[in-house]
C-alpha cells in the first residue's frame, strides 16, 4: 500500500540521517577553506585526525595573508579552537616565503 511504502521510505531516510549525524562532510570543510584562502596562499598539507581535528599546512609570500586565513577560520561557524601552530620564514630562489601550520576542530 502507499502508506506502507511511505513509511518504509521515511524509515530509510531516518536511518540515513542517523548514520550521517556526527559525521564530517569533508567537501564542506574543503569548500570553506577554499573560500577563506587568500589568493597568494597555497596549501601543502591537509589532515583530519581523531574524527574532527583538522591540521592544515601551507605556504604564503605574505604573513598578513596567513593572519587573514586564521581570522577567517576563527570567525567561521565551521571551525573552533583555531590555533596558528607556527610560521617559519625561509629564503628561496624566488624570495622569502612563510611556511605555516594551523590546527582546529571542525564543527
Amino acid at each position: 500500500s502507499a502508506v506502507a511504502l511511505a513509511q518504509k521510505k521515511s524509515d530509510q531516510i531516518n536511518a540515513l540521517k542517523s548514520v550521517l549525524r556526527g559525521r564530517l562532510i569533508f567537501i564542506n570543510v574543503v569548500d570553506e577553506i577554499y573560500r577563506l584562502m587568500p589568493s597568494q596562499t597555497s596549501l601543502v598539507g591537509l589532515m583530519i585526525s581523531n574524527g574532527h581535528t583538522l591540521s592544515i599546512q601551507g605556504i604564503s609570500r605574505n604573513a598578513v595573508d596567513i593572519n587573514r586565513l586564521q581570522n577567517g577560520m576563527v570567525n567561521s561557524s565551521k571551525f573552533s579552537n583555531v590555533n596558528l601552530d607556527y610560521v617559519n620564514k625561509r629564503i628561496t630562489q624566488d624570495g622569502e616565503v612563510n611556511y605555516f601550520k594551523i590546527t582546529c576542530q571542525v564543527n
